[in-house]
């Protein structure tokens, strides 16, 4: 008889744990009653706790809606947000700028990763006041957003950010601030920019920064300007491509200020108007990957980078006027020399490939946190219990 009751509380406390309540439910309830589509996309936990949650509203969500989504007991565990704000409303308008960040995500105490998105074809909305988010985010990307970065709060734990589209129409200058704007000055690590606006003085004062890439549309570096990032010291990685730009103010050479960057790991400059491949690149000892695609570039590679052993990935395509022999070096795992005169050797021992895509390199749509979506087998795990306790 105590045997059997002893197995009926075991029974008990493993559903309750596979199939308690927990804060996908809650949403998946309350949106079904509302009628609001789509439903969301939850990862929790082992014990049933939330960690990651894609939400989109559809212009459906109203503020009674984020309080009651953001307010479940369960959501003070959640790690990662996928917010996906989508309208046919102009940016201008006050409803999209205040749907686009609601209030409530403050009340997400365990925040680490948020990402934002505003879904309006190709524009961007402007946000023009101050955002209230959880002080504990480490990464924060915005898509579509242009934003001061004045309107932030004090992020003390902020080590990545990024920006994609954050250019509003109206927006003539800097869409992210000045330097004295920046909150997080001491922590950031990561910064990427793409097709957004960004004064140049505003990424040199990020000293602390490790990786740094500028994907941009307009004249935002030029020959005469990109040597104020030389106070970016602990640069690790720096990428660089902003196709179009105007020929005139294109960097004609690899900036000097990178021979003292003394981390340096990969180096990146795509579409610039450099001309030549300097020997100095020679004394990067920590140099791994070189690219310098789609330039200008004349003359031949230099030799010494035949005795730099560091060196495990090169991309030299599509500057036809390039020369000389390839590398043979036999540290090189990977090399580009597609569209130039170079002449390719039997030594070599790298994998040529056309389309360069540097797999290793960060991506603000990849999370550094893994989950287990453990629902998902919920029922499964149930069911085999059941068998388990019935024949025992």
């Amino acid at each position: 008889m105590l045997k059997k009751i002893f197995k009926i509380i075991i029974f008990s406390l493993i559903v309750t744990i596979v199939l308690g309540t927990d804060a996908c439910n809650d949403i998946d309830e309350y949106l079904k009653g509302k009628n609001i589509q789509p439903l969301p996309t939850c990862f929790s936990g082992l014990n049933g706790e939330l960690i990651s949650l894609d939400l989109t509203n559809n212009d459906s969500f109203n503020e009674e809606d984020y309080k009651n989504i953001f307010s479940y007991d369960t959501m003070n565990t959640l790690g990662t947000l996928n917010y996906k704000y989508i309208t046919k409303n102009d940016p201008s308008d006050e409803k999209a700028m205040n749907n686009v960040c609601p209030s409530e995500i403050n009340q997400l105490k365990n925040l680490k990763l948020l990402n934002l998105k505003y879904n309006n074809g190709n524009k961007a909305v402007k946000i023009t006041k101050p955002l209230d988010l959880p002080s504990t985010i480490k990464e924060l990307n915005f898509e579509n957003i242009a934003i001061d970065l004045s309107n932030l709060p004090t992020l003390t734990e902020l080590e990545t950010l990024s920006f994609t589209n954050s250019k509003s129409e109206d927006s003539k200058s800097s869409s992210i601030g000045t330097p004295k704007s920046f909150p997080f000055s001491n922590t950031l690590k990561e910064l990427r920019i793409q097709s957004s606006n960004v004064n140049i003085l505003e990424i040199a004062s990020l000293t602390n920064l490790e990786t740094l890439e500028i994907n941009c549309s307009g004249d935002i570096l030029s020959d005469k300007n990109i040597d104020l990032l030389k106070n970016l010291t602990n640069l690790t990685y720096l990428s660089i491509s902003c196709t179009e730009q105007e020929k005139s103010i294109k960097p004609k050479e690899i900036p000097e200020f990178i021979y003292s960057l003394e981390n340096i790991e990969k180096i990146k400059f795509i579409g610039q108007g450099i001309k030549s491949i300097p020997e100095k690149l020679c004394t990067l000892i920590y140099l791994e990957k070189i690219s310098l695609s789609s330039n200008k570039l004349e003359g031949t590679i230099p030799e010494c980078l035949n005795n730099h052993y560091g060196l495990v990935e090169v991309d030299f395509s599509d500057n036809p006027n390039l020369k000389g022999n390839a590398l043979t070096n036999i540290s090189i795992k990977r090399c580009n020399y597609y569209d130039t005169k170079v002449v390719l050797d039997e030594e070599m021992t790298c994998k040529s490939w056309n389309n360069v895509y540097d797999t290793s390199s960060p991506s603000s749509s990849s999370s550094s946190y893994t989950y287990l979506n453990f629902r998902r087998y919920s029922f499964i795990v149930v069911i085999v219990i059941i068998i388990i306790i019935t024949c025992g």
